[in-house]
């Protein structure tokens, strides 16, 4: 019916959302690379800045992605068995708690590229065309979404760790804390790269930036 419909564009919304949109919506330093000369007269530590320029576009996605995702869990009462319905709510919940660390890892990953590979990232409103644009789009995007893997599998560890030990206790809702868990160990990992790649902001010369005409 009408219901499923809508739930299941919900659901591939919301994965669309959370691992494609960061690749698309460029409203970070892919985008003001070509106005480096002025965030770098900004009197701000290089790694406040960089972590300045990942925070809004992550508010803005991990927002569109979750309104897909209640949408999603709205309407997937209709296809919940008598099992899956215990699941439900805990699952939604849980799955909310995780979509910050998955796009922030993404946005922090592209941030990194666009600060040590600043010549392959395209300024401007102007995209390169052809085979050999589209071949280096596809090899950034795999190349994003392997270290995306490396960095959230130790979260992953963990919040299966915990799920472990309390889903006897708890039921459903253990996968909660364990989400938790696992997010909170991919933030400090976020921190730490964003701190790292202060310096590489800062030795980062303005002519290795290729301004659009």
């Amino acid at each position: 019916g009408l219901v499923d419909l809508l739930g299941t564009f919900a659901v591939l919304g919301m994965a669309f959302t959370v691992f494609m949109v960061p690749q698309i919506v460029r409203l970070d330093l892919r985008q003001d690379l070509q106005h480096l000369e002025l965030l770098k007269s900004w009197p701000v530590r290089p790694a406040s800045v960089v972590r300045g320029e990942i925070l809004w576009p992550v508010c803005l996605v991990t927002c569109l992605a979750w309104m897909f995702g209640v949408a999603g869990a709205l309407l997937s009462g209709s296809v919940a068995t008598s099992a899956q319905s215990a699941w439900r709510v805990p699952g939604a919940v849980a799955v909310l708690i995780c979509t910050p660390a998955v796009v922030g890892a993404q946005y922090v990953i592209q941030n990194a590229a666009a600060l040590f590979f600043p010549a392959w990232v395209p300024q401007g409103s102007t995209r390169l065309r052809g085979i050999d644009a589209m071949g280096q789009r596809l090899i950034l995007l795999a190349g994003a979404w392997l270290v995306l893997f490396v960095v959230l599998l130790p979260g992953v560890g963990i919040g299966g760790l915990v799920w472990m030990a309390l889903h006897r206790i708890s039921g459903p809702w253990g996968v909660v804390p364990a989400a938790i868990s696992g997010v909170g160990f991919v933030g400090i990992v976020l921190l730490v790269a964003t701190e790292a790649l202060g310096p590489a902001y800062e030795r980062l010369d303005l002519t290795s930036v290729e301004r659009s005409d």
